[in-house]
Order: structure tokens, then C-alpha cells, then sequence
């Protein structure tokens, strides 16, 4: 039964990674048995 111990354990990694590398966490919606994952990457050419 090792697979069902990491089963859903994604959705964690995911924003654990997004935490460490200073990023927004992502947004998640779920429709129809569908889930869609929304990244946000950082402003790339900050006004100063």
C-alpha cells in the first residue's frame, strides 16, 4: 500500500514549492470533475 500513502499528497507539494520559492500560491477551482490550477508568476519588469 505505498502508493496510497503519497495518494493526494500533490496538492501539498505544490504549495509547499510555490511557499520556498517566494511565489504566490496557487488557486485552485474544481468543476465538473475537472480541477484547474492557477499559477501567478511575479511581475517580470517591476516599475521603479
Amino acid at each position: 500500500m505505498p502508493y496510497l500513502e503519497n495518494w493526494g499528497s500533490g496538492a501539498r507539494r505544490i504549495m509547499d514549492a510555490c511557499k520556498a520559492q517566494g511565489v504566490e500560491t496557487p488557486t485552485w477551482c474544481s468543476d465538473g470533475g475537472f480541477v484547474t490550477i492557477t499559477f501567478k508568476r511575479p511581475d517580470l519588469n517591476p516599475t521603479q
